[in-house]
């Protein structure tokens, strides 16, 4: 596996299995624990730097933050408030906008008429373009959605790719991303059409068509110049989903190992990255009647780190998950029983553990992993609240 690839799936993709070394089957002495009960709480604005409360309105528009453009702009959707709900149907006109930390301004990125109300999502991009989705419609998943482009230089928008499955079978991914002026996007399949996901490139200038570049894949990410996506077994929805990553400056498909503790009883997922490599295993004990997941993470230096607990969902889903390196910290991600995404970040070094505050949620990272944009949500009639905050050094 190439360095770019390793680093790629860093990125902490849940499930995401590993090709553990020789070394990892260590003797119990070299095997140390980390308690996450244990772990210091941040606070905002105390031990947890606040490098903007981003306004909840843009000129009257309740605003959704969702990526960084630059390390001092953030991507987002503005929605007017509904008049009138009407069912299964879209009623308000999103817009993609831009918030400067520095100017404290707000840029609406296109204005243009639609032929029918749209919402807009996964707003990304960097400083030559942005990109963003849309469609109608209030379903959980969507067969009909369009793909925009926004030329920063010159302000063009541009659509890009337009899907609408008759069948209502092949969706959009919600995972459309940016990278070297080419989109990346996936559309997931329901069983009538298992087996004809794909992931898609095209051109953000539109000089071309989407072309599929990796057929039956789906929940892409990218990082550090790889995407990684999941591939499902068509003939076996039980079966542990492979992984690959596909190396964007070559073009190169790499399939990511299997863990050798995949045929594990109670295997829950595993990530690699290119200092370690790190697996969850669900099992009980007399304190935790229920199957609670614990990690393990092994350095390729041969040392081996165990966690307590995590509190983590009560639904099921495996845990912890979304491993990746920031910094001189490794962040371990969890799920509530609310579906919030709680933070923790470990020093592997020292052993010391940090907790982001509670009622929040981690969320994509700036473009050099220094700031991270954290959704507080509502509580006890507070109003909903996002930041972005440094990670701590």
């Amino acid at each position: 596996m190439t360095a770019a690839v390793a680093a790629a799936v860093t990125a902490g993709l849940s499930g995401c299995t590993s090709d553990e070394s020789p070394t990892a089957r260590t003797t119990p002495a070299a095997v140390r624990t980390v308690d996450p009960a244990d772990a210091t709480m941040l606070a905002f604005g105390d031990s947890l730097e606040v490098v903007a409360e981003l306004p909840s309105t843009g000129d009257g528009d309740r605003v959704q933050y969702s990526s960084f453009a630059s390390q001092d702009e953030v991507l987002g959707s503005a929605t007017p408030e509904e008049e009138q709900l009407v069912q299964g149907r879209t009623t308000t006109q999103s817009r993609p906008v831009l918030y400067d930390l520095r100017s404290k301004a707000f840029t609406v990125l296109d204005d243009s008429d639609r032929p029918e109300p749209t919402w807009v999502v996964n707003v990304s991009g960097d400083a030559d373009t942005i990109v963003w989705a849309e469609g109608s419609g209030t379903s959980i998943d969507h067969s009909r959605f369009t793909v925009y482009s926004l030329d920063r230089a010159t302000g063009r928008a541009a659509a890009l790719a337009d899907f609408d499955d008759p069948d209502g079978q092949i969706v959009y991914g919600f995972d459309l991303d940016v990278f070297d002026g080419t989109a990346y996007f996936s559309t997931p399949a329901y069983p009538a059409k298992r087996g004809q996901e794909a992931v898609y490139a095209v051109p953000v200038d539109g000089s071309a068509k989407p072309r599929v570049i990796a057929e039956g894949g789906e929940q892409l990410r990218i990082r550090d110049g790889v995407l990684t996506y999941l591939e499902r077994d068509p003939r076996d929805d039980r079966a542990y989903p492979a992984r690959h990553a596909y190396d964007l400056r070559t073009g190169t498909t790499t399939p990511v190992p299997v863990s050798e503790h995949a045929d594990e009883d109670g295997f829950c997922g595993a990530t690699v990255a290119q200092t370690w490599s790190a697996w969850c295993v669900k099992r009980s004990d007399a304190a935790d009647p229920k199957a609670s997941p614990h990690l393990t993470i092994h350095e390729t230096s041969g040392r081996t780190t165990e966690f307590g607990t995590f509190p983590t969902a009560d639904r099921g889903r495996f845990e912890p998950f979304e491993l990746m390196d920031l910094g001189r910290w490794t962040a371990v991600g969890t799920d509530t029983s609310n579906g919030q995404q709680r933070e923790y970040l470990v020093d592997l070094d020292t052993e010391e553990m940090l907790r982001f505050p509670g009622n929040t949620s981690f969320g994509r990272t700036s473009p050099d992993d220094s700031r991270v944009l954290v959704t507080s949500y509502a509580r006890g009639g507070e109003p909903a609240m996002q930041r972005v905050v440094a990670i701590p050094e």
